[in-house]
Formats: C-alpha cells, structure tokens, sequence
C-alpha cells in the first residue's frame, strides 16, 4: 500500500490561489448582471469603468461594509 505524504506548502498555496480566482471572477460575473437602478439604488453619473454594481454597492445592499480589513 502506498504511502501517502501531505502536500508542500507549495502545492496548498497554488490551490488556495486558484480558489481565490474561482471566486473572485464569479463574484465579479454576478456583479456585472446587475444594474444599480435594478436594484433601487441611485446611479450617480453614467461613465462605469466595469459592468454592473461595484463592490461598495453590493456592500451596501448586503449591510456590510466594503473595506478591506487584514489582520
């Protein structure tokens, strides 16, 4: 029988990196299906560098804040 070794730190980083990317880019698509008038929100000025709702709105919906905090 085998034995079996866990995974370098190498291996687990590059998972967890692929993972991050997974979610962010669907994050991102669901984000882009939405408009903020679709939503009851104010668009403030028509020129958007992305498609759909930024990050600080869908916060604002979901009662959460939009800043980044790292420990």
């Amino acid at each position: 029988m085998p034995t079996l070794h866990p995974p370098d730190s190498a291996i687990l980083e590059a998972m967890t990196l692929d993972r991050r990317a997974e979610l962010s880019e669907f994050l991102r698509s669901r984000r882009a299906r939405l408009r903020p008038d679709e939503v009851g929100l104010i668009e403030h000025g028509t020129r958007r560098r992305v498609p759909g709702l930024r990050r600080e709105e869908l916060a604002l919906l979901a009662g959460v804040t939009s800043r980044l905090r790292i420990p």
